[in-house]
This record gives structure tokens, C-alpha cells and sequence, in this order.
């Protein structure tokens, strides 16, 4: 039998991957300038943030003046369990989307699903926001 158990450091790496594989689905859109995906540690959690940065180009700009869109993820390990507490802000910070799940289980499905869910919302949001 295979063991599901995951570590902080184990999850944030395969959280990672899965955000590379999103970015290779929206890459191509237009409105997109740039797209950041990084996993580091964070000491202030003992844990790991893994983020993907949407960055919109300026001639989309308008009074709503949002040029980031954000999945973050903060991967944390107490006791054998890991906590994850993922969000989609806006760089003008409203929060479009919130995610906490905690297990000793592989919880990736769930984490895709989230991640899959946002990306669904940036379209709805950012066809809005293109046509302001």
C-alpha cells in the first residue's frame, strides 16, 4: 500500500507543479503581461508560501485599477499534519476565493479543484474588467 502521508515541504513542491501546469493552460491570453510562480520558506509560519502572480499588461488598466491577481497558498506542519490555507486577492485587496483544508492525507485533489476554481473566476472576472 502506498504511503499518502505529505510533509509541508513535500506538498509545497507538488502545489508548486501544479501551478506550472495552470500557467502553461493561460500563458497565451492576451491580457497577461507576465506570471510568477515561486515556492519559498517562510520562517513566520514554518511552513512554505507557494504563489502564482498574474500580472496584466497596462494598456488593460482602468479605474478599477487592479494589475494582480494572486493564488497564494501558506503550507504549514504541526504535528504530523499538514494545514494549507490558500486565497485568490486582487491587488487591490479583495479576496475572490479562500480555501483551509488540514490532513495527514495527500490533499491534493482538493488543492487542484481550488486552484482550477480561481483560474475559472479570473476569466469571469478579468473579461469584466476588460470590458469596463
Amino acid at each position: 500500500m502506498e504511503d499518502t502521508t505529505i510533509n509541508a515541504d513535500k506538498l509545497a513542491s507538488k502545489i508548486e507543479n501544479i501551478l506550472l501546469k495552470k500557467e502553461e493552460e493561460i500563458s497565451n491570453r492576451e491580457e497577461i503581461n507576465h506570471i510568477t510562480i515561486k515556492k519559498v520558506y517562510a520562517n513566520y509560519i514554518h511552513g512554505y508560501n507557494v504563489y502564482m502572480s498574474i500580472g496584466i499588461k497596462e494598456k488593460y488598466l482602468n479605474e478599477k485599477d487592479v494589475d494582480l491577481f494572486d493564488i497564494i497558498f501558506d503550507v504549514i506542519d504541526k504535528k504530523e499534519i499538514v494545514y494549507v490555507n490558500g486565497n485568490f486577492i486582487l491587488s487591490n485587496g479583495e479576496n475572490l476565493n479562500e480555501l483551509i483544508i488540514s490532513g495527514k492525507e495527500d490533499i491534493l485533489l482538493k488543492i487542484d479543484s481550488f486552484i482550477s476554481s480561481c483560474l475559472k473566476k479570473y476569466e469571469n472576472v478579468i473579461n469584466d474588467y476588460i470590458n469596463y
